[in-house]
């Protein structure tokens, strides 16, 4: 079964999975406010256009790579809503404002949504397919928000002067990040664990790959 939430008439829409009912959404339930999603305290309209981009993103056919799963088309904009006000109120300060923070943004989940998801097992690398990050979570969806944060970070130091693109870079941290194969942890969550436990050599390392 198939539904798809309207919003005046249908810009576009993105698979959100519920066992059988897939919810589709559309970019201009952006218009949701932080405090519906959970933020604790209002924001200026340059907060608000950047989280409406990036919610639009999200909600978008554009990312085939995170799937919202929810009962609900407004639970699967709950989901979307804490993630990008994750990634937001983490990212504003060390990327040096909303701007910056909405381009990176902006260009870390188009990197993710080109990625190959790369997963570690006994054997050494295997390659699997389409395999996607499936938030189901209020937990799921920070971490989601604090994985695209965290990646943002790496990119935004290895980028100025050196004339990388954003979304590439992104690719390129994605795919080394390097899941195991075989486990009960969600992919969002190991992907945030391998980005918190990175050790400062193990950064600089990935900074300077990046800039090659």
């Amino acid at each position: 079964m198939k539904t798809r939430g309207r919003c005046g008439r249908l810009l576009g829409t993105r698979r959100m999975a519920v066992g059988m009912v897939l919810v589709m959404t559309c970019g201009l339930a952006a218009a949701q406010s932080p405090q519906a999603s959970g933020a604790a305290v209002p924001h200026d309209a340059a907060y608000m256009k950047a989280r409406e981009q990036i919610v639009d993103l999200l909600a978008s056919e554009s990312v085939e790579k995170i799937e919202f799963v929810a009962v609900t088309y407004d639970e699967a904009m709950n989901l979307i809503n804490t993630a990008t006000d994750s990634y937001l109120e983490g990212a504003i300060k060390p990327l040096g404002g909303v701007e910056p923070a909405r381009e990176y943004g902006v260009e870390v989940l188009r990197g993710l949504e080109d990625h190959k998801v790369r997963f570690k097992n006994e054997d050494g690398i295997d390659l699997v397919g389409k395999r996607v990050l499936s938030i189901k979570t209020a937990d799921e969806a920070r971490q989601l928000g604090e994985v695209v944060e965290r990646v943002a970070e790496i990119v935004h130091e290895a980028t100025p002067g050196h004339g990388i693109s954003i979304r590439r870079a992104a690719e390129k941290v994605f795919e080394t990040l390097l899941p195991s194969a075989g486990t009960s942890q969600s992919l969002v969550t190991q992907y945030a664990v391998r980005l918190r436990t990175m050790t400062s050599s193990d950064r600089e390392q990935l900074i300077e790959y990046l800039r090659e």
